[in-house]
């Protein structure tokens, strides 16, 4: 403030005087608000670095999974399909046909039996086309006349041997029974052979006409076997 007296004139200056820890604090203040920022950015930094660690990890993991998977569906797939492959072929007829995977657990399991299957399969039907052959030499020896029938009557084989009771011509095209008899003769046969399949056996003698000649005949069927047709005999 100022004053003034007769003849003179004055000034008062009056002040407030800054602590002296004041300029100490601010200095502080601004160092912490700093440090503060610093801090803001480096946590920043530190989360954009996390995600990116866990983005990679997350890739990491799918792509372990999808190779996996990719790896065990070809140890399940490739065997399955060569498995119904192999089937195809057995059905067939090919019993020679393999299997060759490396396939683990079951599914290996499942693959040697299937082979050990078809090693069976193939060897029973070696031994049945060998029991075949000795059959049909059998039948090609033997003097008497051989049909072998089906259970409706069909006739699946017979031997040369009944060309001597029958024509060759009409021996060798025959099917049916009614193809090489007819009327009484038929009928008689007919029940001998439901006589077999009860008894297993069954004889009969039958006078036949064949080309205006009769011959006697000494007829046997046998029945060989609850589910397998019959076989007749007739010998002259």
């Amino acid at each position: 403030f100022a004053w003034r007296t007769a003849g003179e004139r004055g000034w008062v200056v009056a002040g407030w005087q800054i602590p002296a820890d004041l300029f100490a604090r601010r200095q502080t203040m601004e160092a912490q608000y700093r440090s503060y920022q610093e801090q803001g950015m480096y946590w920043k930094f530190m989360r954009y670095t996390y995600v990116g660690m866990l983005a990679l990890i997350t890739l990491f993991i799918l792509f372990v999974a999808t190779w996996s998977a990719l790896f065990l569906s070809k140890q399940i797939v490739i065997p399955i399909e060569r498995l119904v492959r192999a089937t195809g072929q057995v059905s067939l007829g090919h019993l020679d046909y393999r299997v060759e995977t490396g396939a683990i657990d079951e599914l290996g399991l499942l693959v040697r039996s299937f082979n050990q299957m078809a090693e069976q399969l193939e060897h029973s039907r070696e031994e049945l086309d060998a029991r075949r052959r000795f059959t049909e030499a059998i039948l090609e020896a033997i003097p008497t006349g051989v049909i072998s029938l089906a259970a409706d009557g069909e006739i699946l084989r017979v031997n040369p041997a009944l060309g001597r009771i029958f024509p060759p011509e009409r021996a060798a095209p025959a099917r049916w029974l009614s193809d090489l008899f007819a009327g009484e003769d038929l009928a008689q046969i007919r029940r001998l052979i439901r006589r077999a399949q009860r008894t297993g056996l069954a004889t009969a003698s039958l006078d036949l006409q064949v080309d205006g000649q009769v011959k006697h005949l000494a007829l046997t069927v046998s029945a060989l076997g609850p589910d397998e047709p019959p076989a007749a005999d007739a010998a002259p």
